[in-house]
């Protein structure tokens, strides 16, 4: 699925991976962080998005027992070191469709890697927030977006607004109004370790929502679904790719392409994925 890089390209990169790579209060754990990445995966590219460059892994098995290992204890799966079917489908959409993107607000929901995210600003997206729950997505997603010149933003100001699924209106039985959190001067490129799920649109401020491959849990797919067709009835543009998963949407939403993505046999017992890209209906 990957074309891996050469060590002397890896290194030159080494200077603008530490520019973006944010201060904060736990910036010593956070340099563990990127450390442990740059020893587990190496700059590559996905088979569909060859424009943009990501740090990649070859078999989640022995990379999940080292995240467990060095956090010493239980992690979840490192989503964020493959270049799964469906954020390979949605970065591929944006770069030939800047058009849906340009001077938009946007969320890459589950971002992983951050592969939509990056493509969104590379198509030229105003703002653009990769939303995962893991920390370590996080940083990966900072050093993804060094490997293709582009920064992160950062502000202590920046707060994002959590989420509720189950509760989409506040107690008086009206749609919650937040502030609207990507308005005035937030352009570019944020990261979010947050559940996001049940905010409100007005409270993201987003005009597109990118999810890639979000519908593979029984429990969180009805959940996410929900809340990606409130935002799509509150006026957002809300694209869901699907690489067949069992608990997908099977109605209210435009089928606009279809994609064969190439996979590693190691995430998917199969060496590629039939995958749909869907606009999805309030």
């Amino acid at each position: 699925m990957t074309q891996r890089r050469g060590a002397d390209d890896a290194h030159g990169t080494e200077m603008a991976e530490a520019a973006a790579t944010p201060a904060a209060d736990g910036e010593e754990a956070d340099a563990e962080a990127v450390a442990f990445v740059r020893r587990h995966a190496q700059p590559g590219r996905a088979a569909l998005v060859p424009e943009l460059q990501l740090y990649l892994a070859e078999a989640v098995v022995p990379l999940w027992e080292a995240t467990e290992r060095w956090a010493a204890g239980p992690q979840p799966p490192p989503f964020w070191a493959f270049a799964w079917p469906g954020s390979q489908v949605l970065a591929r959409w944006v770069l030939d469709q800047p058009a849906l993107v340009q001077h938009q607000r946007v969320l890459d929901l589950g971002a992983g890697s951050g592969l939509a995210a990056l493509a969104a600003l590379r198509a030229g997206a105003r703002a653009v927030v990769a939303n995962d729950l893991d920390p370590l997505a996080g940083t990966v997603q900072r050093l993804n977006a060094a490997l293709n010149g582009l920064a992160v933003c950062r502000s202590p100001a920046l707060r994002p607004p959590t989420g509720d699924a189950g509760s989409l209106t506040d107690d008086t039985g009206s749609a919650t109004d937040d502030a609207g959190w990507l308005t005035g001067d937030a352009d570019g490129l944020w990261i979010v370790c947050a559940d996001l799920v049940g905010t409100m649109r007005a409270g993201l401020g987003v005009d597109v929502v990118l999810a890639g491959d979000v519908c593979y849990d029984r429990q969180q797919a009805p959940r996410i679904t929900t809340w990606l067709r409130h935002l799509a009835a509150a006026g957002a543009y809300v694209l869901l790719a699907d690489p067949g998963r069992t608990y997908a949407p099977r109605d209210g939403f435009e089928l606009l392409a279809t994609f064969e993505v190439p996979t590693l046999p190691d995430l998917e017992s199969a060496p590629s994925r039939t995958t749909r890209l869907l606009h999805l209906h309030g």
